[in-house]
C-alpha cells in the first residue's frame, strides 16, 4: 500500500510500513510497542507524537488496524493507551 511508504514522523526515517511489519511479523500488539520498542520514535519524537493534534500515533494505529483486526474504536483506544504509556514512562509530562 502506497501510504505505508510515508514517514511516521516528518524528518525521521521510520516508515508506516515498519509498523505493519512489526504487527505482521514481530508480534507487535500495540501502538506503544511499535513506537517505544520496535522503533525509537517514542523516545526521539515523543513530544511531537504526544502533542495536541499530533497524528503519528493515529497513523500508526490506522496502519496496524487491518493486520490486527482493530475497528475504529480499538484504534482510537490504542492511541490513548500510547499517550498514557508515554506519560507513565516519563517521556512526556503526565
Amino acid at each position: 500500500r502506497g501510504e505505508l511508504a510515508q514517514p511516521i514522523v516528518s524528518d525521521l526515517p521510520d516508515l508506516l510500513a515498519e509498523a505493519v511489519h512489526a504487527a505482521r511479523s514481530e508480534q507487535a500488539g500495540s501502538v506503544g510497542d511499535v513506537l517505544l520498542r520496535r522503533t525509537r520514535l517514542g523516545l526521539l519524537a515523543a513530544r511531537e507524537l504526544c502533542a495536541p493534534g499530533g497524528q503519528g500515533p493515529a497513523r500508526v494505529a490506522a496502519a496496524m488496524a487491518p493486520e490486527l483486526g482493530w475497528d475504529g474504536a480499538r484504534a482510537a483506544a490504542e492511541v490513548e493507551a500510547f499517550a498514557a504509556e508515554a506519560a507513565r514512562e516519563g517521556i512526556v509530562p503526565a
